[in-house]
C-alpha cells in the first residue's frame, strides 16, 4: 500500500509523556512583512523543526502561530468569495486574539517597521459607520477596535505599525514572562561578505525617517521593559539564541518525565487527554449558590468511599427503596452515602461536564487520599468505546493497588470479543474492590455500542456490575431523556441528583461575558435583556454559543440582526443551524469540482437550499465528526487540499485562524494534537444537517455532503498519509472503508501484506486493532469472502478447497522472500482466525509457519524469536484443546528453542517467554503427577519475575499447592490453594476460569478429609461454583474443537461432586441431585465422546 514504507513501526504510545502544565506550547511569531526576509526563512526551515523536537522531548508539542508571512500568497487570493476581501481587514485583531492566548511570544525586529498611517494623518473618530475608502491599515484599527480591543485607537496608538501594536498587546497588556526578542545588529562588520553589506544598506535606504525614529522608540521601549533581548548578526548566531532560550521555556511550561507503559495512570496519554478536557470545561464554568450545593452533595458522597463497607450495610441495607426525586439544586435525600451510584442528570447542554470538572479539579486539591478515576466520554473521538472505560478504570486501579502493571495486559482481557459480557465486567468489578475509589464517567448517554454488545445493551448498563463493591464509589452524568439514565434511576444502589440551571439573571449573564473573552468588550444591557429572556437561557449551552457569537459575528455581518435571529430559535438544535450557516456564509467558499468526464464546473455556493450546507468550513465540520480519532490541523488542511481545495481557492493560515477564532471553544486540540468537537449538542447538529444533505438514490461527493464520500475520502487520506504513526493509520483506514460500505476496499486492506506485516510485528501493541481485525474480516465472512482462504493467499500458501472461495481474487502485491517473514505473518493470520473460532485452520498455520522455520534452519534472532512464538502458541493451542500431551511436547520445544536463542543471543528478550514456558510446563507436568515438578518449581523460585505479576504470582502458589499434595502434605496444599484463589479472586473477579480452577483444586482437596462436618456445604459450594463457570465457558466456546474438552472437564466435575458428596449422603433430596447430576455428566460424554 502506498505509503506504508513511511511509517513509523514504533507504536505512538509506547513512550508516554507526562504532562506537568500545559500539552501544547502555543508561540507567536512576530515580525515585519518584507523583512529579515532570509532570517525568517532560517527559522522557520530549519528552527522550528528543532523546537518542535525539543518540546517533544519534554512532553508538550510545539504550536507556532504564523499569520503574517505568506504575505506573497495572500495577494492572490481568489475574489470568488464574497467576504474574501474582508479577510485581510481583520488581521489585527485576529492577530491579537491569538497573542492573547499563546504562551510565547517571539518577536524579530530589523529596520523596518511595518505598515502603519501616516504621522500627519488626521485623528480617526471613534467609530465609523463604513469601512469604505479606508486604507487597510485603518480598516484592521477599526475591526480590532470594535471586536475588543479600542486601545488601538487611542491616542499615539493610531499611528503605530500593526506590529507595533501585536508588541503592545504581548508585553505591556498581558503576562510578559514568555516574550522573547531578537534584535538584528546593524552595525558594521569587516568580516561580512559585500553582498551583505549591500543588503544593509539596501535597508536602511528605504527607510523615511520617521520610520527609522520609530523602529528605535520601539525597540527602546522594549529594552526599558527589561525584556529578554537578544542581539544577532549572522543567522547562525539567531539559531544558537533561539534554541537557548527554548530550553529555558521547556523548563518552564513542562516537565521532562518519560515514563514506562507500565507506570500509572497518571503518566499515561488517556489521562493527559481527560485531564485536558477537564481543564477546558473548568475555564467556561461559572460557580453559582446552587452549583456550590451539588460539590458539597458530590464531596459527601466520594469521601464515603472510605466509609467501612460493613457499617455501610447496617445503615442502609441493600434493597431498600427511598424517594430519591430532587429538585434543583437541593441536598442529596437521607443518607445519599449508602448508595454505590451517584446520577447527576439534567437537559443535554445545562452544564453537567463543567460542574463535574469544576468538582473534580476541588475535591482532588483538597482529598488526595482518595483515588479518583475520571472519564470524560468528550475527551476524545474514540472514548465512546465501552471497552476502552473499562480497561482506563481497571487499569488505573490495579496500578494504584499493584504498583507497576503493563497496559497491554488489561487491554488484552478487556479487548477480547468472547468476555466483553462477563469477565471483563468481573474484572472491573474485582479492581473496584481493591482499595476506596471513585470512579467518574461524564457522558454516559454518549457511550456507543462496541464489540460485543450493541448500543441498547450499553444503555442498558448491562457492563455494569451490580451490585457494585463496597468502598467503590461511581459518579455519572446523563441526560434525563436518554434511555441509560431510565435504566440507572431504577437500580436500588443510586441515587439521582438534578442538575440545576442557573436561575440568577447574573449568573447567567457572567456565562455570557465569559465567552466574550475580551477584555474591553461589552454586551449592551438591551441585548443582554433580551438574551435573558429565552427560556433557552437557563441552559449555559445556549449562553456559550450565543456569548461567542457576539465576539466574533459582527465583524462581517450586522450584529444586531444575527442576535435577533438566534433569539429567535425554539430549540438549541435551531441555534446550531443558524450558527453554523453563519460560519459557512462569513469564513467559506466552494471547491471545483469536476463532472466524470474531468470537465470543471462551476464552484459549489457556500450554501443550497435543498444539499444543505457546503464549502470547506462545512468540511471540516464533517471530517471532525466522522474521523474517529480526531484530525490534526495540517491534517485537515491537506485533506481540503485533496478535497479541491487547492490553488487560487486554497485555505491559507489567515483563512484558518479566522475560522478557529469563532469556533474556538467548540473545536478543542487535545494534547496529542488532535482536534475534535467538544460538545454532544454540536455533534448532533452536524449529524443532522449531514444525514439531511444526503440525496436519496444519487451519487454524491464529498462537496454535497454524502457520509459515505466523507469516510472515503478519510479512508484514502490515511492511505497515503506518509510519517504516520501506524497504529492511527491502522485505527482510521478500516473504520472508514467500513462505514462507507466499500467492502471490496475494506478486502484488499486487510489482505496487504505491508499492513498484516506491521501488525504482525509486536501484537502487544496492536491489541484493539486485533479486536478490531477480528470484527472486520466477520463484517467480510458475512457477506462471502472465507477469512481463511483470504489470510492462506495473503502468506503465499494454497489449499486444497481453494476453488470452492467466490469470485473475488486476493493478489500478493510484492514478494515475502524471507522466510521468518512469512513465518511471523502465518503466525499472526493463525491468532486471527484462532479469535474467529476456526482452531483447525488456526492449527494448520502454525503448523506451516513450524515447517517452514525447522527446515531452513535459521539461527539467527529474527527467526528464531519467530520459531518461540510460533511453538509458544501451538503449546496454548493444544492445552486449550484438551490436547495435554502435544502441548507439554510443544513446550518442551519451545523452552529449547528458548535455551538456543539465548545462547546465540544473550541480549535478547526470550527470557520473558522463557518463564511463562516454564510456568506452563509446570502446570502440565502437575496435571498429572510428575515427578518434575519439584525441579521445575526451584527453578521457578529462583527466578525474579515470581513476585512482579500478582496473576503469575497465584499460578506459582497453585502449583506449590499441587505439588506439597502430591507429597503427601495436604495442611500446606491447603494453604497454597487459598493463597492462589485469594490473589486470583481479587485479580479477576469472582466468575473467571482461573478462579474456578483454583476453587476445583481446593475443593478436591477439602474432599479428601475424612471427617468435613460443617464444611461440607462450602465443598458443595465450592464444586457448584466451579460447575456454573465451565459451563459458562463451553457454552461461549468459540469452536467445537475448544466447546469439546471444557464439556469433558464439566463431566468430570459434575461425576466428582456426584460420587464424593451427594451419593454417599444420607438426605433423600440430595440423592436425587446426585442422580440428576450423573445423568447430565453421561449426556455430555455421550455427545462429546460417543
Amino acid at each position: 500500500m502506498e505509503g506504508l514504507g513511511a511509517l513509523n513501526e514504533d507504536d505512538e504510545e509506547e513512550t508516554c509523556l507526562c504532562f506537568s502544565r500545559e500539552a501544547s506550547v502555543w508561540t507567536f511569531l512576530c515580525t515585519v512583512p518584507d523583512d529579515l526576509q532570509p532570517e525568517r526563512n532560517y527559522l522557520e526551515r530549519e528552527l522550528l523543526p528543532q523546537l518542535d523536537r525539543i518540546c517533544q522531548a519534554g512532553g508538550a508539542r510545539f504550536k507556532p502561530v504564523n499569520l503574517r508571512w505568506n504575505r506573497g500568497e495572500a495577494e492572490n487570493w481568489s475574489p470568488h468569495h464574497p467576504h474574501r476581501k474582508l479577510v485581510s481587514s481583520q488581521q489585527l485583531k485576529i492577530s491579537l486574539d491569538y497573542i492573547s492566548c499563546c504562551s510565547v511570544f517571539m518577536c524579530l525586529l530589523g529596520q523596518r517597521y511595518g505598515a502603519f498611517r501616516p504621522e500627519s494623518s488626521a485623528p480617526l473618530p471613534a467609530s465609523i459607520d463604513s469601512l469604505d475608502g479606508l486604507s487597510e491599515v485603518e480598516k484592521n484599527l477599526y475591526v480590532a477596535s470594535k471586536h475588543g480591543y479600542p486601545w488601538v485607537l487611542e491616542g499615539r496608538n493610531q499611528t503605530c505599525s500593526l506590529t507595533e501594536l501585536e508588541v503592545t498587546q504581548a508585553a505591556s497588556l498581558k503576562d510578559s514572562s514568555g516574550c522573547f526578542f531578537y534584535f538584528r545588529d546593524y552595525s558594521y562588520d569587516d568580516g561580512a561578505s559585500d553582498a551583505e553589506n549591500e543588503r544593509l544598506l539596501s535597508v536602511m535606504s528605504r527607510q523615511t525617517a520617521f520610520e527609522e525614529q520609530r523602529v528605535r522608540e520601539l525597540k527602546t521601549k522594549i529594552i526599558n521593559k527589561c525584556l529578554p533581548v537578544r542581539f544577532f548578526r549572522s543567522l547562525q548566531e539567531l539559531g544558537e539564541q533561539v534554541i537557548e532560550d527554548w530550553r529555558t521555556i521547556i523548563k518552564q511550561f513542562c516537565s521532562l518525565d518519560t515514563v514506562n507503559t507500565s507506570v500509572g495512570l497518571q503518566h499515561s496519554p488517556p489521562h493527559a487527554h481527560h485531564q485536558a478536557f477537564a481543564q477546558h470545561c473548568c475555564r467556561s464554568f461559572v460557580p453559582w449558590l446552587q452549583s456550590g450545593r451539588v460539590s458539597d452533595s458530590l464531596d459527601a458522597f466520594a469521601l464515603s468511599a472510605t466509609t467501612d463497607a460493613q457499617t455501610q450495610d447496617n445503615v442502609l441495607p441493600r434493597g431498600t427503596d427511598k424517594a430519591e426525586n430532587t429538585s434543583s439544586g437541593q441536598q442529596l435525600t437521607e443518607e445519599p452515602a449508602q448508595k454505590s451510584i451517584l446520577l447527576l442528570c439534567g437537559s443535554r447542554g445545562c452544564g453537567k461536564s463543567s460542574m463535574v470538572a469544576s468538582w473534580l479539579r476541588d475535591f482532588c486539591r483538597k482529598s488526595s487520599g482518595i483515588l479518583v478515576v475520571p472519564y470524560f466520554v468528550g475527551a476524545s473521538p474514540a472514548s465512546a468505546d465501552v471497552r476502552i472505560f473499562l480497561s482506563h478504570c481497571t487499569s488505573a486501579l490495579r496500578c494504584a493497588s499493584y504498583g507497576s502493571v503493563p497496559r497491554h495486559s488489561v487491554l488484552n482481557f478487556i479487548l477480547k470479543k468472547s468476555i466483553v459480557r462477563r469477565e471483563a465486567v468481573q474484572a472491573f468489578a474485582a479492581a473496584a474492590g481493591l482499595r476506596p475509589c471513585v470512579l467518574v464517567l461524564d457522558g454516559l448517554d454518549e457511550l456507543e455500542g462496541t464489540l460485543g454488545l450493541s448500543t441498547q445493551e450499553v444503555k442498558k448498563l448491562q457492563w455494569l456490575p451490580d451490585p457494585l463493591p463496597p468502598r467503590c464509589k461511581l459518579i455519572f452524568t446523563s441526560s434525563s431523556a436518554d434511555l441509560s439514565c431510565k435504566y440507572l434511576s431504577s437500580r436500588t444502589d443510586v441515587h439521582v441528583l438534578h442538575c440545576p440551571s442557573p436561575a440568577d439573571p447574573a449568573v447567567r449573564g457572567a456565562i455570557v461575558r465569559k465567552h466574550l473573552a475580551l477584555p474591553c468588550r461589552h454586551i449592551l444591557g438591551a441585548q443582554l435583556e433580551g438574551l435573558l429572556a429565552k427560556n433557552l437561557s437557563f441552559l449555559p449551552v445556549f449562553l456559550s454559543a450565543v456569548g461567542g457569537e457576539l465576539r466574533t459575528c459582527g465583524a462581517l455581518q450586522d450584529e444586531e440582526q444575527k442576535l435577533e435571529e438566534y433569539l429567535g430559535v425554539w430549540s438549541v438544535q435551531e441555534l446550531w443551524a443558524l450558527v453554523i450557516e453563519r460560519w459557512v456564509q462569513d469564513y467559506s467558499w466552494g471547491c471545483e469540482s469536476t463532472t466524470r468526464r474531468g470537465r470543471k464546473r462551476a464552484a459549489a455556493p457556500a450554501r443550497d437550499a435543498q444539499a444543505g450546507p457546503r464549502g470547506w468550513v462545512w468540511a471540516v465540520l464533517c471530517l471532525l465528526r466522522l474521523a474517529r480519532c480526531g484530525l490534526r490541523e495540517e491534517e485537515l488542511l491537506s485533506l481540503l487540499h485533496t478535497l479541491g481545495y487547492r490553488g487560487a481557492r486554497k485555505v491559507l493560515p489567515l483563512d484558518w485562524a479566522l475560522f478557529r477564532s469563532a469556533s474556538w471553544h467548540w473545536i478543542q486540540e487535545g494534547p496529542s494534537g488532535l482536534l475534535s468537537l467538544t460538545h454532544q449538542s454540536l455533534h448532533q447538529a452536524v449529524d443532522l444537517q449531514l444525514l439531511g444533505a444526503e440525496p436519496a438514490g444519487q451519487e454524491s461527493g464529498c462537496c454535497d455532503g454524502s457520509r459515505k464520500a466523507f469516510h472515503r475520502a478519510l479512508a484514502q487520506f490515511f492511505q497515503q498519509l506518509h510519517g504516520a504513526p501506524c497504529r492511527r493509520v491502522f485505527l482510521e483506514v478500516p473504520w472508514h472503508l467500513e462505514r462507507a460500505e466499500s467492502w471490496e476496499e475494506l478486502r484488499a486492506f486487510l489482505c496487504d501484506p505491508g499492513i498484516v506485516d506491521i501488525l504482525s510485528r509486536s501484537s502487544a501493541q496492536f491489541l484493539q486493532l486485533r479486536a478490531d481485525l477480528v470484527r472486520y474480516w466477520g463484517l467480510l465472512a458475512g457477506r462471502g469472502c472465507d477469512p481463511f482462504l483470504s489470510l492462506l493467499n495473503l502468506c503465499g500458501l494454497k489449499h486444497a478447497s481453494e476453488e470452492r472461495k467466490s469470485t473475488a481474487t486476493f493478489i500478493v502485491d510484492k514478494p515475502l522472500p524471507e522466510t521468518w517473514v512469512q513465518a511471523r505473518l502465518m503466525a499472526f493470520s493463525a491468532d486471527i482466525l484462532n479469535d474467529l473460532g476456526k482452531t483447525p485452520e488456526s492449527e494448520f498455520l502454525l503448523l506451516e509457519a513450524e515447517s517452514r522455520l525447522v527446515e531452513a534452519d535459521l539461527k539467527d534472532r529474527k527467526s528464531m524469536g519467530v520459531l518461540l512464538r510460533v511453538e509458544q502458541r501451538l503449546a496454548e493451542l493444544y492445552s486449550t484443546m484438551g490436547q495435554l500431551e502435544r502441548a507439554e511436547m510443544y513446550c518442551h520445544k519451545a523452552l529449547s528453542t528458548a535455551e538456543t536463542c539465548l545462547s546465540h543471543h544473550p541480549d535478547s528478550s526470550d527470557h520473558i517467554e522463557r518463564k511463562v514456558l516454564i510456568l506452563m510446563l509446570c502446570h502440565l507436568l502437575a496435571g498429572r503427577g510428575s515427578p518434575d515438578v519439584s525441579v521445575i518449581l526451584s527453578e521457578i523460585s529462583a527466578l525474579s519475575h515470581a513476585s512482579t505479576h500478582p496473576s503469575r504470582v497465584a499460578t506459582v502458589k497453585l502449583l506449590q499447592g499441587m505439588h506439597r499434595l502430591a507429597q503427601g502434605d495436604p495442611s500446606e496444599a491447603q494453604a497454597c490453594y487459598q493463597e492462589a484463589l485469594s490473589i486470583r479472586h481479587r485479580w479477576y473477579g469472582p466468575e473467571h476460569p482461573q478462579v474456578a480452577e483454583a476453587e476445583e483444586h481446593l475443593a478436591d482437596l477439602l474432599c479428601q478429609a475424612r471427617e468435613m462436618g460443617t464444611g461440607k456445604r462450602h465443598v458443595v459450594e465450592l464444586y457448584q461454583h466451579v460447575i456454573k463457570v465451565k459451563e459458562e465457558q463451553r457454552v461461549s466456546a468459540l469452536s467445537p474443537h475448544l466447546a469439546q474438552p471444557l464439556g469433558c472437564s464439566l463431566a468430570l466435575t459434575l461425576c466428582q461432586l456426584d460420587r464424593k458428596l451427594l451419593l454417599t449422603s444420607s438426605d433423600r433430596q440430595e440423592r436425587r441431585e446426585a442422580i440428576r447430576l450423573l445423568q447430565r455428566a453421561r449426556d455430555l460424554q455421550l455427545s462429546l465422546l460417543g
